[in-house]
C-alpha cells in the first residue's frame, strides 16, 4: 500500500508539474490536440506505474520466499494472480491521479485528493457507525483496493470493488479531458 501511493504521487505530478512551471504552455504549442497529450500524459504514468507495481511485488514475493525457507511456497497460479491485481488496482489508481491532476492541476490539492479518496475516507467513514456513511466509503476507490489487495472491506465483492475503481478511473479521466478542452492551460 505505500508503494502504491508513491506511484499514485509520481503520476500526479507528471501532469501538475507542467502547470505549476508554466510547461504546459510550451507543451501544447508542441503537441496542439488536447486530446493527443491528454492520451500521452496518461499512457505514460499508467504502464509506467504498472510496470513498476508488478516488479515490486515480484521483488517482494521472492523476497519472502527466500527470507521464508523450504516452509514457505508461493503457487505459481496464486502468485500471478496477485501481480495481476495489483497491476490493475496501481493502474486504475494512476489513471485516477492522472484524471485529478488535469481536473485539479494542483500538486498539493491532488495529493490531499488522491490521499482521501484511496487511504483516509475508506478507513475513516465506516467509524462514524451509520449505514449510509459506511456504504458511501464503499463507492469509494481506495475501498475497492483495500478489497482487492487484503480482503478486509465487508459488504464488497469483487465485481463491486472493480466496477468502483473502473468508475473512479475513467471517470476522473473523462473530467480531466473535459477541463483540458475547454478551460485555458495557463488558469
Amino acid at each position: 500500500m505505500p508503494a502504491q501511493f508513491a506511484l499514485l504521487a509520481l503520476a500526479l505530478t507528471a501532469v501538475t508539474a507542467d502547470y505549476a512551471t508554466g510547461g504546459i504552455v510550451p507543451a501544447l504549442q508542441w503537441t496542439p490536440r488536447r486530446s493527443v497529450l491528454l492520451l500521452a500524459r496518461l499512457v505514460v504514468p499508467v504502464t509506467t506505474a504498472t510496470a513498476l507495481a508488478a516488479l515490486l511485488g515480484l521483488g517482494a514475493a521472492l523476497a519472502a520466499v527466500a527470507a521464508g525457507g523450504p516452509g514457505l511456497t508461493l503457487p505459481l497460479d496464486e502468485g500471478l494472480d496477485a501481480l495481476g491485481t495489483i497491476a490493475f488496482v496501481v493502474a486504475a489508481g494512476t489513471a485516477l491521479a492522472v484524471g485529478l491532476g488535469f481536473v485539479l492541476r494542483n500538486t498539493a490539492g491532488g495529493l490531499v485528493s488522491v490521499f482521501l479518496l484511496m487511504l483516509l475516507l475508506p478507513v475513516l467513514l465506516p467509524q462514524f457507525g451509520y449505514d449510509w456513511v459506511a456504504e458511501l466509503a464503499q463507492v469509494l476507490p481506495g475501498s475497492g483496493a483495500a478489497y482487492l489487495l487484503l480482503r478486509g472491506v465487508p459488504g464488497m465483492t469483487q465485481t463491486s470493488s472493480v466496477t468502483t475503481l473502473l468508475v473512479w478511473a475513467v471517470g476522473a479521466v473523462l473530467l480531466g479531458w473535459l477541463r483540458l478542452v475547454r478551460d485555458d492551460a495557463d488558469r
